[in-house]
């Protein structure tokens, strides 16, 4: 992870407790737990490929493999003592089936630092079923979106376009966070605006933040308020503040 993060703690602060959703995440799992582990109590990770053998999405790093297969995903990692895993759902399913049946794999930890248990789950599926069926996603403190496109390889979800856009504002904390880089924007000028991205030249992580306009809509005003790296694109930190 970059060394020139910017996150304040008063943003966190504010999401202390609460829930992180990630759909189409893959295999972007270890940075969003690094980042929030000490305040997010439960980590929702969602994607079609998870415990689906051969998924071109996740067979990279073995998450591909039946959920009741797969090693702890913290394992060795200092911070964490994996404790239990329950699984829901068939820990296998064939990537070539049409309707995806849900898994739902959850891992519980000790987060040693703070002497917190916390839960990584990993759901397949799709994104929407998840966001708009799973009760246990709220209260919602963080949606973390990055690095999915419309193209080929990517989900075609739109997830910022305004209908969405919508959804994801009833269910987030006033003061909630929206991390992303600008994926699932229906189009290229707004896209810009969740991750100030200029070609030509190169911007600093606090210039990308002064240059980000804040907006409002759906009841909400939105304010760049931290950069947590790059992936595809810079990725930025909105809060989320609610009339």
């Amino acid at each position: 992870m970059e060394n020139n993060l910017i996150l304040e703690s008063s943003l966190l602060d504010a999401i202390r407790g609460a829930k992180l959703f990630y759909p189409c995440s893959g295999m972007d799992l270890f940075d969003p737990i690094d980042l929030f582990s000490g305040y997010i109590d439960d980590f929702w990770f969602v994607d079609r490929g998870y415990f689906c053998p051969g998924h071109q999405d996740t067979r990279h790093y073995g998450y591909d493999a039946p959920a009741d297969e797969q090693p702890p995903l913290l394992k060795g990692k200092g911070d964490y003592l994996f404790i239990e895993r329950a699984i829901i759902g068939p820990a296998v399913w064939g990537r070539n089936n049409g309707d995806i049946e849900p898994c739902l794999s959850t891992e519980k930890y000790l987060h040693k630092p703070t002497n917190r248990h916390i839960y990584i789950r990993r759901r397949r599926g799709y994104g929407y079923s998840a966001f708009r069926t799973e009760k246990e996603i709220s209260p919602l403190g963080i949606f973390f979106y990055r690095g999915d496109s419309i193209g080929e390889g990517g989900s075609g979800n739109l997830w910022l376009a305004p209908d969405h856009l919508a959804e994801i504002c009833s269910k987030i904390i006033d003061g909630g966070l929206i991390v992303t880089d600008g994926s699932g924007s229906w189009r290229r000028n707004i896209r810009r605006r969740w991750c100030c991205h200029k070609t030509g030249r190169a911007m600093s992580p606090e210039e990308m933040i002064s240059a980000a306009r804040p907006f409002a809509g759906f009841g909400c005003r939105f304010t760049c308020r931290g950069y947590v790296g790059q992936r595809y694109g810079p990725t930025l930190v909105w809060q989320v503040r609610k009339s």
